[in-house]
């Protein structure tokens, strides 16, 4: 017994495959799949940098936190920051306190600074 061979056609006239009369395939899309991937790793990088970026430089304590810790160290009133505190020794805001009646201000100052944890000082002025 012989086996039949059917060998691929490999060129085409007029989009017609030679000696067949069938239609020749049409030639392979351009599929997005390398682009968005090329686009999705960009867009990894740039989340990368400024994430680099944000970590070496100075972090802060969120002015909502300074103002929490106001309120819970030496008032009941309703303490406000209007700035983030900068996590570096030395830094300070000015914050104000509503206590019924009565306006003050409250400075807080950081003392030390060690890795993630920020100490700072709280004092009315």
């Amino acid at each position: 017994m012989t086996a039949s061979v059917t060998p691929e056609p490999t060129a085409t006239t007029n989009g017609v495959v030679p000696g067949t009369g069938t239609p020749a395939a049409s030639p392979p899309r351009r599929r997005l799949g390398p682009i968005l991937t090329v686009l999705g790793s960009l867009a990894a990088v740039v989340v990368g940098v400024i994430a680099l970026f944000g970590l070496l430089g100075p972090g802060v304590v969120d002015s909502s936190v300074v103002a929490n810790e106001i309120q819970g160290r030496i008032t009941s009133g309703q303490a406000t920051c209007p700035e983030d505190l900068k996590a570096e020794v030395g830094a300070s805001i000015s914050c104000s306190v509503l206590d019924g009646a009565d306006t003050y201000s409250v400075r807080a100052t950081v003392t030390a600074v060690d890795g993630d944890d920020v100490s700072y000082r709280i004092e009315q002025v």
